[in-house]
């Protein structure tokens, strides 16, 4: 049997727990817990009942040791107390553990939340940079049509010279002919904003072309990048897409912005779109003329107001307004029956002339005054 000193250091030691040994708890561990506890296991433990297990008897010795001590109230109260300051230890660096293990996570969030900041920044950066040779491939390739444009116009001048020059052609025969297109793109531009939620999530740069190539030859689309916003009397934003569209004449982007939503009924597609609008927010200058007032039908004492036909750039010569037919003039039409005319598969009618046969006209008008002042000048150089 082990002695005072040893139950003791047995005591002050927390290598082993004596109550799970024994197999009750702290809260259970009055003096008739543990002796029925100590029996209990003694027995299981004997060395008789175990000999051929050599562990056994180490743990059966333990037993002994655990029961001496508990059942000592002062060894009993030694051993909790080194026992609940273990506990305590334990408890501080599980506690200690957990804050460390709490910081680590958060730093490697930290540190993960910054690469991937880093990474998209190096991602938007690659992207912008592409952006720009993009764009300064764009412009170098336009500067150089232009180049080639100017060039091809200036050999084309040197030899009309030359050919005049040789008595080939007549001054008449080779004064240039007016330019018809002298819109700028802005004019020639109109701006279109759709949701790409729903069926706007189809639209894309060649739907586009398809689309509104129905109102006029295009010269380029360009899709802007799409932004989140409010779309109409909408609360909540949503993903919007817009685009910008240039057309070769005036013509079709007035055509696409008085009639896009007309479309809408043989073509669903356009109901996906919010607005179309002038690229420049508002209609050209040369396409905003007053009306004039022209004489009233007979019978009526009141004058009747017409929109006179608007100006194509380029085309100096008004067209003069259409016979009388009947009481009153005609209505000239607008450029949107203009567009539908020349879309329509059917011939038009004498009061509604397609844009072509006007053209023409006023190419014409504009020829003759030209010819008819050059020949003035030569009389009068003549007679001088």
């Amino acid at each position: 049997m082990p002695g005072d000193d040893d139950l003791i250091e047995a005591a002050k030691s927390t290598a082993v727990d004596y109550y799970d040994l024994l197999g009750i708890t702290f809260e259970n561990s009055s003096e008739s817990d543990i002796r029925r506890a100590y029996r209990r296991t003694a027995l299981k433990y004997h060395p008789d009942k175990n000999a051929d297990k050599p562990d056994i008897v180490e743990k059966f010795h333990l037993l002994q040791i655990a029961n001496d001590v508990l059942s000592s109230p002062e060894y009993k109260a030694i051993y909790d107390n080194a026992r609940r300051v273990k506990q305590e230890k334990e408890e501080r660096h599980q506690a200690f553990e957990g804050r460390r293990r709490q910081m680590k996570e958060d730093l490697e969030n930290r540190e993960n939340a910054s690469l991937k900041r880093k990474h998209q920044e190096e991602e938007e950066g690659d992207k912008l940079q592409r952006e720009i040779q993009r764009l300064a491939a764009d412009g170098k390739r336009r500067r150089l049509e232009r180049q080639e444009q100017l060039n091809r116009e200036r050999l084309e001048e040197e030899e009309r010279l030359d050919r005049e020059k040789n008595g080939y052609i007549s001054p008449q025969q080779s004064a240039p002919k007016t330019s018809t297109t002298g819109v700028s793109d802005i004019d020639r531009s109109v701006k279109v904003v759709w949701s790409k939620d729903g069926p706007g999530a189809e639209i894309d740069k060649d739907r586009l072309k398809v689309m509104f190539t129905t109102f006029g030859k295009l010269q380029d689309v360009a899709v802007l990048k799409e932004k989140k916003k409010r779309i109409g009397e909408s609360k909540s934003k949503s993903l919007v897409a817009s685009a910008l569209i240039v057309y070769e004449s005036v013509v079709g982007a007035h055509a696409a912005i008085s009639d896009y939503k007309k479309r809408s009924d043989s073509d669903p597609d356009f109901k996906a779109f919010d607005s179309v609008y002038w690229a420049s927010n508002k209609e050209p200058d040369f396409l905003q003329r007053p009306s004039t007032t022209v004489p009233s039908t007979p019978g009526s004492d009141k004058p009747s107001t017409q929109r006179p036909l608007r100006d194509i750039p380029g085309l100096d010569s008004p067209i003069t307004p259409l016979k009388q037919s009947g009481g009153g003039l005609r209505k000239v039409p607008s450029f949107a029956s203009f567009s539908s005319a020349k879309n329509s598969p059917v011939a038009t009618s004498a009061s509604s002339p397609s844009l072509e046969e006007l053209t023409m006209i006023r190419l014409k008008n504009a020829e003759k005054r030209r010819l008819e002042e050059q020949i003035r000048k030569e009389e009068a150089g003549e007679e001088d």
